[in-house]
């Protein structure tokens, strides 16, 4: 039984609205939602209000704007056509909206030849960021009041878009689709609205999941998960979200994975309060979790597809997480033969357990220029998230200086080197330009105590 925030329970707005509306259908309104170049580097336009392009659940017309009706209310945009593929959005939204109510803009895109990425959530500050460079863009607003039940009113949406910094395709290895074992209990709730606008009936298909990121249209089969249970096997579309968490993408790893990042890859926060009390044995909401529960299933999905009779643990193969592509990263050691140099500052160390490898790196911190560098043979010019592998030791630096070689200059990000030990830790996102050459380095450079440590870096396109 799905026990999320009613996100499912929206009132469907009139169907008269959308007739002739579909997800994947191209904006030509030219007007109001014109595309425009500015200055070679980005791309912005405007969404037009009057032009739906997909889902409208729980929300009405409001003036020039749209109230939600209850709760939660979400409202899709026309797929938009770029001249160019992007792989970052940021998204501007005005209106009236009170204290503690929120209005998330979320952006997908698709690559040629792909699926349509995760739906990712765009600010003025923060973009959305794709795995893939794409020339498809959708905008889907969610619209939520606040708890004395106060709507906002999106009355205006602005968005401007990077173009892909990548020059040409990159050779990569294609990647199978996530899996996973997890917890599963069925739906119900016949006669109810699903988070995408699809009224459950009885003996239904379709799952639900614990976040939107991978909410498919209503009627859509964009995010399909394909389900095993005592050697029977489905495919079924993503159409609601729960249970009990609403941003819990349990699949992603910790360096994009909504909430939860401590959390191991693949284990659902409800599983591991219920399991291990975390968070207090509670969900995001402050409610005690009651079982483990990582996916609902739809009455046709549980009973007639997979023959359960109770609730259970099932296989669940995430046929996204593959993108319809491949991805492609590499690992370099401070042992890696050719890849790493230092001066004879940086001594050599195999104490701690938390080391990469058989071995690590450390300096004393000085202003100088003394910098140990990894290289990395970068396949195509393009956004890379750069992680870095090093032991903790309470008396190890608190501000180490690591640098990323990115294509508009080096980027310094310091790191508190007496936590997070032994575990990948990213720097961030950063456009890296092709070719053999120094990407990450560590510098000596700090006013505070302690060794500076150079282990092991880890890149991975984005």
């Amino acid at each position: 039984m799905r026990r999320s925030l009613p996100v499912g329970l929206f009132l469907l707005l009139s169907l008269s609205a959308l007739q002739g509306c579909a997800s994947d259908i191209e904006d030509s309104d030219s007007s109001n939602a014109a595309l425009t170049q500015n200055d070679g580097i980005e791309l912005q336009w405007k969404e037009n209000l009057d032009s739906v392009g997909g889902d409208v659940v729980g929300i009405q017309a409001e003036n020039d704007g749209w109230r939600v009706l209850s709760d939660h209310g979400l409202f899709t945009f026309p797929t938009r056509r770029l001249a160019q593929p992007i792989d970052r959005v940021w998204a501007t939204a005005s209106g009236d909206i009170p204290d503690q109510s929120e209005v998330a803009i979320e952006v997908r895109n698709r690559s040629i030849g792909g699926g349509w990425s995760e739906w990712r959530i765009a600010t003025p500050q923060e973009p959305a960021v794709f795995p893939r460079a794409g020339s498809e863009v959708q905008v889907r607003a969610v619209l939520t009041a606040n708890p004395s039940g106060q709507s906002p009113v999106l009355r205006a949406l602005s968005l401007h878009a990077s173009p892909s910094a990548a020059s040409a395709p990159m050779s990569e290895v294609p990647l199978a689709p996530l899996t996973y074992r997890v917890y599963a209990t069925r739906e119900g709730l016949v006669g109810g609205t699903t988070a995408n606008g699809h009224v459950i009936k009885s003996r239904d298909h379709f799952v639900a999941l614990p976040t939107r990121r991978a909410l498919a249209s209503n009627g859509g089969r964009e995010y399909t998960v394909t389900l095993r249970y005592n050697g029977r096997t489905v495919t079924e579309p993503v159409w609601d979200v729960g249970p009990w968490n609403t941003k819990d993408d349990y699949w992603n790893p910790a360096a994009t994975r909504e909430m939860w990042r401590d959390l191991p890859q693949g284990k659902p926060e409800a599983q591991a309060a219920y399991q291990n009390g975390y968070n207090g044995g509670k969900d995001q909401f402050g409610r005690k979790v009651a079982n483990p529960a990582g996916i609902d299933l739809a009455d046709g999905t549980f009973w007639d597809s997979l023959g359960m009779s109770d609730n259970d643990w099932v296989d669940v193969t995430y046929n996204w997480t593959s993108g319809g592509g491949s991805t492609w990263e590499t690992i370099v050691d401070d042992a890696t033969e050719g890849r790493f140099h230092a001066s004879a500052n940086w001594g050599s160390s195999s104490w701690s357990s938390q080391r990469y490898g058989t071995g690590y790196r450390f300096a004393s911190p000085e202003a100088v220029s003394d910098a140990a560098w990894f290289a990395v043979d970068v396949p195509a010019a393009g956004n890379y998230e750069a992680y870095v592998y090093y032991p903790a030791d309470s008396g190890y630096n608190s501000q180490t200086p690591f640098l990323v070689q990115a294509t508009d200059g080096v980027r310094t990000v310091k790191v508190d080197q007496r936590q997070g030990g032994g575990q990948w830790v990213s720097l961030g996102v950063f456009p890296i330009a092709a070719g053999d050459h120094d990407v990450v380095g560590v510098s000596r450079w700090t006013t505070t105590t302690g060794y500076v440590i150079a282990d092991a870096v880890k890149l991975v396109r984005r």
